[in-house]
């Protein structure tokens, strides 16, 4: 008969057994707990760029791209912020999945879009490798932490879903999730689409006739009868800008204009006078260097302009 004694110890000697039996997992798959399923998303985000880089055919890449752009990155992040199998289930890890990867997308996008990149095919892939292995990194760390039965080990997430009114906070917090993900997917790309409808940054440069039209320029210049023309500069560069203008001939400097400001979008006008050039000299070209002032000392010309004159005879001599 047990005595008294042998049945207070029995709980223990159950505690204990279950403490070696969770030791004995532990030793007996120790990176299956911890890394669980990190190592197949990171293999399924390697194979989705690789697949874009080398230009696989469309639907292979298609399939293969579509979890590394609305999947992976976001899941990582949970598997990083959630690393035992308390709080949520897999159902909901795959939602905030999904809606966290929408809001990733618009942030790595703007991030690339304001870097001294271009949002261009290598630069996005890079940006989503980067943050799915950084959130992996911290996901694994965070389980090896945990003791081996607290830690979130992948399972068949369930398909029914209750009626938003039944729905618990976490739910609600998913749901949420998705839906600044996507607002923020709407408003990021917006941002992006206008940017890139207004083209690239630039400064419009041309010249004009001295009554300010693209046509009868002058074609001979005399020290009695020197020539004007406007120059005429507009602003596109995204913000304001200062310039300043340098005309040369044969490449003597025969007339400049410092401090051309110009506001974003506005355009401004400045008259040129050519004068003191070779008498007698045919088909001098006249060059228009436009510079902005935030540029090096050593930079070469912004904008350059031409216009071809002959220059005529000093006064008293013969023609």
């Amino acid at each position: 008969m047990t005595t008294e004694l042998e049945q207070a110890r029995l709980p223990e000697r159950l505690t204990g057994e279950e403490d070696r039996d969770t030791a004995q997992l532990e030793r007996r798959a120790p990176f299956q707990l911890v890394l669980g399923e990190i190592p197949l998303l990171l293999l399924l985000a390697a194979t989705g760029a690789l697949g874009a880089l080398l230009g696989a055919p469309v639907i292979p890449r298609t399939l293969l791209g579509l979890p590394l752009i609305f999947f992976i990155p976001g899941y990582t992040l949970v598997s990083a912020l959630f690393p035992s199998d308390e709080g949520l289930d897999g159902t909901e890890r795959v939602a905030l999945g999904f809606g966290l990867s929408l809001a990733l997308i618009p942030l790595i996008a703007l991030g690339i879009e304001y870097s001294p990149w271009r949002l261009t095919l290598v630069p996005i892939l890079t940006g989503l490798l980067t943050t799915t292995v950084i959130f992996s990194a911290i996901a694994v760390l965070r389980r090896g932490r945990l003791p081996a039965d607290r830690r979130y080990l992948l399972g068949r997430p369930r398909l029914a879903m209750a009626h938003p009114r039944n729905w618990d906070r976490r739910s609600r917090f998913a749901a949420g999730t998705i839906a600044i993900g996507l607002l923020l997917l709407t408003g990021a790309g917006g941002v992006i689409v206008a940017d890139r409808l207004q083209g690239e940054p630039m400064t419009e440069f041309a010249l004009y006739n001295a009554a300010g039209k693209p046509e009868f320029y002058p074609r001979e210049v005399s020290p009695d009868q020197p020539a004007t023309v406007l120059v005429e500069v507009t602003n596109h560069e995204g913000k304001p800008e200062t310039y300043h203008l340098r005309v040369t001939a044969a490449g003597a400097e025969i007339a400049r204009a410092d401090g051309i400001s110009v506001a974003d979008g506005a355009t401004v006008q400045q008259p040129v006078t050519i004068h003191d050039l070779p008498a007698g000299a045919d088909q001098i070209p006249i060059q228009f260097d436009l510079y902005r002032d935030d540029q090096p000392p050593e930079s070469p010309p912004y904008r350059t302009l031409r216009l071809f004159v002959t220059a005529g005879d000093q006064p008293g001599e013969s023609s």
